[in-house]
């Protein structure tokens, strides 16, 4: 999830646990997530995606769905604030924004249950994070890969609609559910993605070696973010600058145009950020004109844009 104009932020949170007396945690447990038949979820907004949940009980908490997320988060303050338990860990983690820059945190917390529509997540023990961002927004708190890539996914933002679907449904079963969901008329662009645990797409570039560059796939970043080397083989003309906020503060630099850059048989036209990191971003500015299907347990995202007009007023 990286740092837009709006001040979305990323949480790539890597625990460093060591030994420690009791109550400290050692070991993170796995999130229970059973989706058994088709979950269609409304969101509460599309940029970014988020949705409405009731966590241990608590109505009414806004969480972000974040696939630039490696794991869930919650903010610390609101944690403390709604009476949840903060937790210590053995040793303090820390939490990368999409500038690579980082914040430590302390503390976890454990939630029994967190519950979006009919969709059910048990056992979640997420890092309590005291982040800016989060606090001026109001998000309670972020799901991230832990939690989104036991499922498949199917991100409609035009139609503010989430589809959380079976990681056992197969390709042929995928493409009769979109059929059947009126997700899109016509075909699909399907690609290999590598989830680590985020979802990286390979981007070839004119002037550089295959492979060498990667795009996350990052439903938390209201912008597209391109490296410099990228920048510089597509000989993109500079057009501004811009200045964000991510986890460790504000970061900024230049912004240039792209226009009609291919990608699976989609073309990209958008303002795009520099970065400073060896990998790109797509974020919202792009995504939120598709309806993206994030497949983890199979390593495939599809792509479709969709011909029929977005509602008059995102929310």
């Amino acid at each position: 999830m990286s740092a837009g104009r709006g001040g979305w932020i990323a949480f790539a949170a890597i625990v460093a646990l060591g030994a420690g007396c009791a109550p400290r945690q050692t070991e993170i447990p796995d999130p229970k997530v059973d989706v058994k038949a088709p979950i269609v979820i409304e969101l509460a907004s599309n940029l970014p995606p988020t949705v409405t949940a009731k966590v241990d009980g608590r109505p009414g908490l806004v969480m972000i769905v974040d696939t630039g997320a490696s794991t869930s988060s919650i903010d610390l303050t609101a944690a403390r604030k709604l009476g949840f338990d903060v937790r210590p860990y053995a040793t303090s983690g820390r939490s990368t924004g999409s500038d690579g820059r980082s914040i430590s945190f302390e503390g976890y917390v454990p939630v029994e249950r967190v519950e979006i529509g009919s969709l059910v997540i048990e056992d979640l023990h997420v890092p309590a994070i005291d982040s800016e961002v989060t606090k001026i927004h109001g998000w309670f708190g972020i799901l991230g890969q832990d939690v989104l890539g036991k499922m498949i996914v199917v991100l409609d933002a035009g139609r503010l609609r989430l589809h959380a679907l079976p990681p056992s449904m197969d390709e042929a079963a995928l493409t009769s559910y979109l059929s059947e969901a009126k997700l899109g008329k016509g075909k699909w662009a399907v690609a290999p993605v590598s989830f680590r645990p985020c979802p990286f797409l390979v981007f070839d570039v004119a002037k550089l070696e295959s492979g060498e560059v990667e795009l996350e796939l990052d439903t938390g970043a209201t912008d597209t973010s391109l490296p410099k080397k990228v920048i510089e083989a597509l000989e993109l003309e500079e057009i501004g600058s811009f200045e964000s906020h991510a986890i460790a503060g504000k970061y900024g630099g230049r912004t240039y145009r792209v226009q009609r850059l291919g990608l699976y048989g989609l073309e990209i036209s958008a303002e795009v950020h520099e970065s400073e990191l060896e990998y790109g971003r797509l974020g919202m500015d792009i995504l939120g004109e598709l309806v993206v299907l994030f497949d983890a347990p199979h390593g495939k995202v599809w792509f479709h844009h969709r011909e029929e007009p977005e509602p008059p007023e995102k929310r």
